[in-house]
């Protein structure tokens, strides 16, 4: 009998194992993961056990993390990184937290709020992971960081003004230039409205501007993005408002949630890196920024 059930308990415990090999052929990415797995961002590692994706570097000039969501769902994480396993570890980490937020809301739009919260994530784990010591003279780490990790340290609102910036650069690559969520909110919003008078061309206007806006940040080609229009201009008039209705009310549903969590996220994630501000005192490089 007790050896059956020390059995149970073994078995119990290898269902629970998360084979992290699935996840990524790349060697360092799977080394990476297991020190995640091992870290105070484990919960991480547990969803994409529920929800996988397969992780591997991106392109040699990609400087963002990208996701594709498709047959395969894909994280790539920056080449740029594969100097410095700690770098890895947190891009990793930067990229599974921002896979999560789009899957877990199903955000159809890549925003500023989710970007920021993805790298308030990935500088809480090189902070609760590394010893300063190690960041001072981990080279490829502090040209990769250090003018994010110094905002951090100096103050959140300091960081979060880095991020704005950065995020409004104009990068195909990343998609670049990013709207922030009111945006995305307004925007579905104004379309639900317009769509009540689908007749004329409010709604089609909205809908062609903003394709050119994603051929604009690279998110589809023109050829893409003039296919979809004229697909929607030859659609019948009511299965076009029934099926816009439910695409319209679905993203606004999904934003509206990820505005919630935002709030509550973007508070603890405040509250955390206020508690590093001493650290600036061993980082002497940091003190000649104005925070």
């Amino acid at each position: 009998m007790k050896k059956n059930i020390l059995i149970f308990i073994f078995l119990f415990l290898c269902s629970c194992s998360v084979n992290i090999k699935k996840y990524s052929d790349n060697s360092l990415i799977i080394n990476s993961l297991e020190e995640i797995e091992k870290s105070n961002k484990s919960n991480l590692i547990t969803y994409l056990s529920k929800y996988p994706a397969y992780i591997e570097f991106g392109f040699n000039n990609q400087n963002c993390i990208k996701t594709k969501r498709n047959y395969k769902n894909e994280i790539l994480i920056p080449q740029s990184a594969i100097n410095s396993p700690t770098l890895v570890e947190s891009e990793i980490v930067k990229g599974i937290y921002h896979y999560k937020v789009e899957t877990k809301f199903n955000l159809n739009h890549m925003t500023y709020e989710q970007l920021l919260l993805s790298w308030y994530e990935k500088m809480e784990y090189i902070l609760y992971n590394s010893k300063i010591d190690s960041i001072k003279e981990d080279k490829f780490l502090r040209d990769d960081i250090l003018d994010k990790f110094c905002a951090y340290i100096l103050s959140p609102y300091t960081f979060e003004k880095l991020i704005l910036d950065e995020s409004q650069k104009k990068d195909l690559l990343c998609n670049y230039p990013l709207n922030d969520l009111n945006y995305y909110k307004e925007y579905y919003l104004s379309l639900k409205d317009s769509l009540t008078s689908v007749i004329g061309d409010d709604f089609y206007n909205k809908i062609y501007e903003n394709y050119i806006e994603r051929v604009k940040r690279g998110e589809m080609t023109k050829e893409e993005a003039e296919k979809k229009y004229y697909y929607l201009l030859s659609e019948p008039i009511q299965h076009l408002y029934r099926e816009q209705r439910v695409e319209i009310l679905e993203n606004i549903s999904s934003i509206l949630k990820f505005e919630k969590f935002y709030k509550k996220e973007i508070k603890k994630f405040r509250e955390n890196a206020v508690s590093w501000k001493d650290l600036k005192n061993q980082f002497p490089e940091c003190l000649k920024t104005n925070p």
